[in-house]
């Protein structure tokens, strides 16, 4: 909240006054004082808004329509008081609670208001409004790449960017993709391997949930229905117990029918004349109705059916200690990730029946036999997709504030079990699929001590500790008949402790410089059970140090960041490494490492109506974790391989910039450049992995561009009624997934062609009507407005070229009520 000054009287940043408490004449002098600090802001801000408008090629209308919309006649921008100023926002990224804009790092965070007015539902729909974040999704799994760096390796390799919620980190790549209860989310960018330590060599998610208050009974509630049945529920309540203990708790309900259309709808695609001699099925009409036999085409993909709910209690039995216990709970139902295309079904109709020889049947499949949708949204299978995923946990946290130091303690267990089901090549039948049925759980705990000093010293320190159990079935499946042999049964157990320390000192009360470093040690035992027993063990041991120098400007900063990260190694969960001749790459791999290089400005501008933060980094990775794929005769039994890539590199630059325009409208721009590379990157002979020679081409998931524009209004229309808006409007460049696939049955088979996905344009839109005490509202809004086709993943292996398609439009209205 901001006040005015002179007027004693509150009003919402960005929002506007009563208008008996704008300030006269004399409030605007110094306004006008500063006319040239305007005119660069707005030459900056129009600037901004004119390269992209060149880039795209065609006007971006909306911004200016709120514009006319927000600001009446008369009232320019040059004449609004300067006691307007843009919401603070306040981030513990550092582990202490910082302005945003004071933190000398690449830090981007948004509140769960923002998120919402923005259409932001999802983890995966941060990309459009943070420069340099993109993740996959597919079968139920999510992804983050950040400036290039992170993996699609599903199962089997942490993350390469760490996720943390309430300080405690989700360490598995099948997270809820879905924001529940959401106050903040912080995105820290580059190596943090100082503070957060292993799986954090491309950077941050932070995530910050309500915590309960023991000052005010509160709550809120949602009812939200949309296209394709979409409805959504969620409510918020907050209860004091007494002045020493609060309770609070979140639900939320969430259901859509399949976003992407199937196509194929016929359950006996198989005819006894592509049979003429039969085959080891029997005869040639016993053949054609045992392949039909299995086939169950569902009428679409990428539904979902979610159940979610946390609670927290929090115990303060005197003013400097409070004990916070939180548990949480979803489970996720339906085959959301399952919306595969097939980009070259000609090919994957090859190895159809090359497959289909091999059990005995010279067959004669017609031209087109595999069907391409060629529509947007749409595909062409021939059996469901299954995901389900149960994911809980409870931690209790501790703080105890003493004058000079903060001790925390953060003890937390976490469970999931996932299952999904797939056909790798999404196609009208069934040729390879898989089926995937993992048990996992994780104890975490973490001590860490925060300086309170006013002194030139400030320091923090603290150690951790995890112990994670994996316990994975992995079956495929040809033809979706009897599971393939070689079925991958395996436990992984991981025992990661960790110290660290961090030291600053003011040399002047603008200039500091910090250090830091952490000691971590890492094992991994895995086991095989079946096809046959075997094992493997890794030891690894780091050091992760920082360095970062920072000069005090106003509110923000310059600093410049030098950090090294660290990503533990491990053992492929599956396939077993019998599956794997001696000293061939795919089974065991190492750790990754990477030094981040990074200058950048974060400050406020315009008498803090205008923020502004650009930095430009360098990343250095050395033995980078990313998935090949097998040769055609190991499909059905090495789903996934994981190797080290020898060097790469990535560099570029970003920046964000937010003004506040008019009363009651908030501008905004932000932008990344990325060139991401593999400078050395081969697999050349390799007896079981597919040959292929990446050096010095673009790393995967690395857009060149990324570029958004957001306007923001909430303008009053009466004394008690305001109109609100919002536009997001996202653009990513053309994109690669990952290599090529080689040809699966020799010479004359179609080569596929590189797997990615062309630029494209996201818009989201948003307007309703909200009291003046923000306690009520409705709104409509309509998330891909333009209703553009994107793929959020793809991949190329023998059995194709498959990609996973993003959401189409979805139009909806919701209710909101708070108390």
């Amino acid at each position: 909240m901001v006040s005015l000054k002179g007027s004693g009287q509150i009003f919402k940043p960005g929002g506007h006054a009563p208008r008996s408490a704008w300030p006269g004449e004399a409030a605007l002098k110094p306004l006008r004082a500063h006319k040239k600090d305007e005119c660069q802001v707005t030459r900056l801000y129009f600037k901004g808004v004119y390269a992209v408008n060149v880039f795209r090629n065609r006007l971006v209308f909306l911004p200016l329509a709120l514009s006319a919309l927000a600001v009446p006649p008369g009232r320019a921008l040059a004449q609004q008081p300067a006691v307007l100023q843009l919401r603070e926002i306040v981030v513990t990224a550092q582990r202490v609670r910082q302005n945003v804009l004071a933190v000398p790092a690449a830090v981007q965070a948004m509140t769960g208001q923002e998120l919402r007015d923005k259409g932001i539902q999802k983890l995966t729909d941060l990309q459009f409004d943070v420069p340099g974040y993109l993740p996959t999704t597919g079968s139920g799994y999510t992804q983050i790449f950040i400036r290039g760096i992170g993996n699609s390796i599903f199962v089997g390799a942490d993350p390469s960017v760490a996720t943390y919620i309430d300080g405690v980190p989700r360490i598995y790549g099948s997270m809820v993709d879905q924001l529940i209860d959401v106050k903040r989310i912080e995105v820290l960018k580059g190596a943090q391997g100082g503070l957060y330590g292993r799986n954090a060599t491309g950077g941050v998610v932070n995530i910050i949930t309500r915590q309960p208050d023991v000052d005010k009974f509160k709550g809120n509630a949602l009812f939200d229905y949309a296209s394709f049945n979409t409805i959504r529920v969620a409510a918020y309540l907050n209860l004091p117990i007494n002045d020493k203990m609060a309770f609070n708790m979140s639900v939320e309900r969430e259901s859509h029918d399949p976003y992407i259309r199937n196509v194929s709808r016929n359950p006996a695609p198989y005819t006894a004349a592509m049979f003429p001699g039969g085959s080891a099925l029997g005869t040639a009409q016993q053949t054609a109705a045992t392949l039909d036999s299995v086939l169950h085409p569902p009428r679409g993909d990428n539904s979902i059916g979610l159940t979610a709910a946390d609670a927290k209690l929090l115990i303060k039995p005197v003013d400097n200690f409070r004990v916070t216990l939180a548990g949480d709970y979803t489970l996720q139902t339906g085959n959301s990730g399952g919306q595969l295309y097939s980009g070259v079904p000609a090919f994957n109709q090859i190895l159809l029946t090359g497959i289909l020889g091999a059990f005995g049947a010279n067959a004669q499949l017609p031209p087109g036999f595999l069907q391409k949708p060629g529509e947007s949204f749409t595909e062409s299978v021939g059996e469901p997709t299954f995901v389900h995923l149960i994911d809980y946990g409870e931690s209790a946290t501790m703080v105890w504030d003493l004058p000079t130091v903060a001790l925390t303690s953060i003890s937390a267990y976490r469970y999931q079990q996932t299952f999904f089901y797939t056909e790798l090549g999404g196609d009208t039948v069934p040729i390879i699929s898989v089926a995937v049925h993992n048990f996992k759980h994780f104890f975490y705990q973490e001590l860490r001590a925060v300086s309170r000093g006013s002194g030139p010293f400030h320091y923090l320190g603290g150690a951790t500790f995890l112990r994670d159990i994996f316990t994975g079935n992995t079956t495929t499946y040809t033809l979706a008949l009897a599971p393939n042999p070689g079925a991958a049964h395996v436990v992984t157990s991981v025992h990661d402790w960790s110290v660290y320390a961090q030291l600053g000192y003011d040399f002047t009360r603008q200039l500091n410089l910090t250090v830091s470093g952490r000691y971590l040690r890492e094992t991994n035992d895995t086991k095989f059970a079946q096809p046959v027993v075997a094992g493997a063990s890794t030891v690894e041991t780091a050091f992760t140090p920082s360095a970062t120098l920072s000069y005090k400007l106003g509110a923000g900063n310059v600093y410049a960041r030098w950090a090294r990260g660290f990503k533990a190694g491990g053992v492929n969960p599956v396939a077993s490494p019998t599956a794997f001749p001696l000293s061939s790459e795919g089974s065991v791999f190492g750790p990754e490492h990477v030094d981040t290089y990074e200058i950048g400005y974060r400050n406020t501008l315009w008498h803090d109506r205008a923020h502004f933060t650009t930095d430009i980094f360098y990343n250095n990775y050395t033995n980078l974790q990313v998935s090949a794929h097998a040769q055609p005769a190991y499909e059905s039994q090495i789903v996934l391989a994981i190797v080290n890539a020898g060097k790469a590199r990535t560099y570029g630059w970003e920046e964000t910039f937010d003004a506040l325009v008019a009363r009651g409208l908030t501008l905004g721009v932000n932008a990344g450049y990325l060139n991401a590379k593999y400078l050395q990157f081969a697999i050349q002979n390799n007896p079981v992995l597919a040959n292929f020679n990446l050096d010095n081409t673009t790393m995967t998931n690395s857009p060149k561009w990324q570029l958004g524009l957001t306007a923001n209004l909430d303008e009053p229309i009466t004394d008690r009624l305001d109109l609100v808006g919002n536009l997001l409007e996202s653009y990513t460049s053309s994109l690669v997934f990952g290599p090529a696939a080689g040809q699966p049955f020799g010479p004359g088979t179609p080569t596929l062609p590189e797997p990615g996905t062309p630029a494209y344009w996201i818009t989201n839109l948003r307007v309703g009507l909200q009291t003046s005490d923000g306690k009520y509202g409705v709104a409509v809004y309509a998330n891909n407005l333009f209703n553009r086709a994107y793929f959020t993943q793809g991949t190329s292996t023998g059995v194709g070229n498959q990609y996973i398609w993003g959401d189409p439009r979805v139009i909806g209205g919701e209710i909101t009520a708070s108390f």
